[in-house]
């Protein structure tokens, strides 16, 4: 596996196309999901997009997300098998996010080794530590670009079956939306 760089110290460097595409086509994907995570955030919580994106742009975390997701969807009372369907769907996400974290931030290298193939230099720490660059196929990066298509498709179905039902959600009451009663201070 080789890279370099150029006479003025450059990094010298060049995919093979149908890689840069499927690295390209994930954190396009992966940027979809979360966009439309935090659409439906907005949606639950009844603020306009450019409210609730001041709001959502500081949750780094998509578990963080998922979990105001959940935590908005319950206490607007959305149907349980919704809630099912969110909690299904953050069980599926984790290995797509894994696959599109992978996928954005290691190092992509060309494998002079396996001439068709790309090289990823991983590294983790997850109770042992693995530093090394592994040969990828375009078959398996293809089927990883497949993964995240799906989560998409099935997050794009929650977002639909939520905004269908926004309009019949019943009322949450006062107390509940000001559980903390302020008493003016002395002056």
């Amino acid at each position: 596996m080789a890279t370099g760089f150029d006479e003025h110290g450059k990094w010298k460097f060049s995919f093979i196309p149908k890689f840069s595409d499927c690295i390209a086509r994930i954190a396009s994907c992966w940027a979809r999901i979360e966009y439309d995570v935090s659409a439906t955030i907005w949606a639950l919580a009844d603020v306009r997009p450019a409210l609730g994106a001041c709001i959502t742009a500081q949750i780094y975390t998509f578990n963080g997300r998922l979990n105001a997701l959940l935590a908005l969807a319950k206490m607007r009372r959305v149907d349980d098998k919704i809630i099912s369907r969110i909690n299904r769907f953050a069980e599926n996400s984790r290995s797509g996010q894994d696959k599109r974290n992978r996928t954005v931030h290691d190092l992509w290298m060309q494998d002079n080794g396996n001439p068709g193939n790309m090289g990823r230099l991983r590294i983790t720490a997850e109770k042992k530590l693995a530093f090394k660059i592994q040969s990828v196929m375009f078959p398996e990066i293809k089927k990883d670009l497949e993964t995240i298509e799906d989560l998409s498709t099935e997050f794009r179905a929650i977002r639909d079956v939520i905004d269908a039902a926004l309009p019949t959600l019943p009322e949450t009451p006062h107390q509940e939306l000001h559980p903390i009663i302020e008493t003016p201070l002395d002056r």
